[in-house]
């Protein structure tokens, strides 16, 4: 599934090239069945800094290479006519030779057509991830010592623009209005610690709104221990009307987050991997996206005692894994089923087990990259390892 956001990015910039003297009526014709069989991309013909090379005839071998440059991940595509695709072949076998990452589309095929379809999109929603702008509430937590990247590294890595809004710039939070919008989601709740909480709420979509971000975390815990109210609420009714929101000033997992939206169209839950063994893993957290659950129950922070949390019910089916290292050069992507197992009051509150392949199992085990790893319900991880590739993140998973 692709979010409908990308829609508004659907720009994809095409070269043409064939051989010298080839009709412009041909090439003409090539890009309008082109055209026809993408009716959801707006193709753009330019030959500078293209996307993808549109072949037309064979004998463009060169022309195709001096449009390519170094650029990577480029799409190759091509009908079988007038040899075409034998050039868009021979092309292919030479960036593979020199290290340059590209894929070859046959659009004769109507499984290469499918195919080159999703991938345009994964490239679309890879741009739509690169011109987003977070935010950071506060500050990294400190336990987070393998996830505080280099904040610089972020834009340089992905492009998009990092806001800091320290608490010192915001006012005491009982200053902040009552949010109306939480009190009717949670009515059945009610109550003046919920009047608290809400404000919260009511504050960070200000400050979205104000910095126009497209994703926020919050350095929750100086907020619990020094008010008694907890972000964890507000952060999951977030999650759950399509915002992604992290907790701890966990900057990893959120752009980890704001990916894995940008991808599928879900938020992904935020979680600890709070133990392993037996080829299954623990997880737990309390800001999981009401939409994942089938039921929920609002008690207490677990590490404090203080506040409202949420513990929701994650159903059977198939669940992807996903964790990005602090460098960004590197992440775990695995696929896993629920396994129903008794409820532990020592974690978190909103709990799930998952089975993993042996293989993925023993990665995760020895070279976990960090506690906080992100859950999405069904089986993404094609269309993730893919999204990866373009960004030229290694995979450390099998």
């Amino acid at each position: 599934m692709i979010p409908q956001k990308v829609s508004e990015i659907s720009d994809l910039f095409v070269c043409t090239v064939s051989a010298p003297g080839t009709e412009s009526g041909i090439v003409a014709q090539v890009r309008e069945r082109l055209i026809h069989i993408l009716p959801r991309i707006s193709c753009v013909w330019s030959d500078h800094t293209p996307e993808a090379i549109l072949f037309i005839t064979g004998g463009s071998e060169k022309a195709a290479l001096q449009r390519i440059a170094k650029r990577q991940n480029i799409l190759l595509v091509a009908y079988p006519e007038r040899n075409a695709y034998a050039a868009a072949c021979e092309v292919k076998s030479y960036l593979d030779r020199t290290g340059c990452a590209s894929h070859l589309f046959n659009l004769g095929s109507r499984d290469d057509r499918a195919a080159l379809e999703q991938m345009i999109h994964i490239r679309l929603s890879v741009k739509q991830f690169s011109q987003s702008r977070i935010g950071i509430v506060g500050a990294e937590s400190e336990w987070l010592v393998n996830s505080m990247p280099d904040t610089v590294n972020i834009r340089a890595r992905f492009g998009f623009r990092l806001v800091k809004i320290p608490w010192s710039m915001l006012d005491d939070v009982t200053s902040w209005p009552v949010s109306p919008d939480f009190l009717d989601f949670f009515e059945s709740y009610r109550s003046n610690q919920f009047e608290d909480h809400s404000r919260v709420y009511g504050k960070i979509l200000e400050i979205i709104d104000e910095n126009k971000l497209d994703a926020v975390t919050v350095e929750c815990f100086p907020l619990v221990k020094n008010q008694g109210i907890t972000a964890c609420p507000a952060l999951a009714l977030l999650n759950n009307q399509g915002i992604p929101a992290g907790c701890e000033g966990d900057l990893v997992s959120l752009t980890g987050m704001l990916l894995l939206h940008c991808l599928t169209g879900q938020v992904p839950w935020m979680a600890n991997l709070a133990g392993i063994q037996d080829g299954k893993i623990w997880l737990s957290h309390c800001t999981v996206p009401f939409s994942m659950v089938t039921g929920y129950t609002i008690t207490t922070h677990y590490e404090t005692g203080k506040g409202i949390a949420v513990q929701g019910n994650l159903p059977p089916g198939a669940y992807t894994l996903m964790r990005l290292s602090v460098d960004f050069l590197a992440a775990f992507v695995a696929e896993g089923e629920w396994c129903d197992e008794p409820y532990d009051t020592e974690a978190c509150r909103t709990q799930m087990v998952l089975k993993l392949e042996p293989g993925n199992y023993a990665e995760l085990k020895s070279h976990p990259l960090g506690n906080h790893h992100l859950i999405l319900h069904g089986k993404h991880k094609n269309t993730i390892t893919t999204a990866l590739a373009f960004l030229n993140i290694s995979l450390r998973s099998f």
